[in-house]
């Protein structure tokens, strides 16, 4: 993952009473998310993500009033806007 640090993601289950040797790796990385979790791993605001669905950037899936996110739909759809540098 070429957005977040290891130590940025699992600062945001801290929150939530911290993580234990029993996670999934897997659940952790690829789970459904709602928009606070996703604006702490991405250490932007809630703001900033509703600004994002709203212009289509973030994928999201609405069931009535719950909105969830993807995680590895976030990654690509965030990858979609990396520039490369060019070399000297």
């Amino acid at each position: 993952m070429k957005i977040l640090s290891v130590y940025a993601m699992f600062s945001c289950h801290a929150n939530k009473g911290g993580t234990n040797e029993s996670n999934n790796m897997n659940e952790f990385y690829n789970g459904y998310l709602t928009k606070t979790e996703v604006a702490c791993r991405l250490r932007k605001s809630k703001r900033t993500i509703d600004e994002w669905v709203s212009k289509g950037i973030l994928p999201y899936i609405k069931i009535r009033r719950s909105v969830l996110f993807k995680w590895s739909d976030v990654v690509q759809a965030i990858d979609k806007f990396e520039r490369k540098g060019v070399e000297l």
